[in-house]
């Protein structure tokens, strides 16, 4: 009576990342009839956690597996700026402000059987935001 061979292998990992990036700027320029200002800020928070895991086996020369994987993410972002000009041509101002968050997941799998792979996948994204301008 001949032996089969079986091998199998199997992972699992996850990841977790965040960061948060400000922005500023600011200026004054005259031309030779009207004086010009401008400032602003932004700022951008983001997390994201992501996992993984797989399973492969093989029997008798005949490989199968399954793998799959799930991420998640949130953002937000605000920032406003303002320019002002004040000389021969008038005065004006003018101003942006925005602010706005996002949420997502995504995930996907997939199995091999005899060197035929089958994947699926699915993810959903949600974005809420408001822009406000001129003044």
């Amino acid at each position: 009576m001949a032996g089969v061979d079986v091998s199998g292998e199997a992972h699992a990992g996850a990841t977790a990342e965040a960061s948060i990036e400000v922005e500023d700027h600011a200026q004054a320029t005259f031309d030779g009839s009207d004086v010009k200002v401008g400032a602003g800020v932004s700022a951008e928070a983001k997390a994201s956690v992501g996992v993984e895991a797989g399973a492969s086996t093989e029997v008798g020369g005949v490989e199968a597996g399954v793998e799959g994987s799930a991420d998640a993410y949130v953002e937000a972002h605000a920032g406003a700026s303002v320019d002002a000009q004040v000389g021969e041509h008038g005065a004006a101002v003018e101003y942006d402000a925005g602010i706005g968050t996002s949420v997502g997941v995504e995930a996907e799998g997939s199995q091999t059987v005899g060197g035929v792979t089958q994947t699926a996948g699915v993810g959903v994204d949600v974005c809420v935001g408001f822009i406000e301008n001129d003044l």
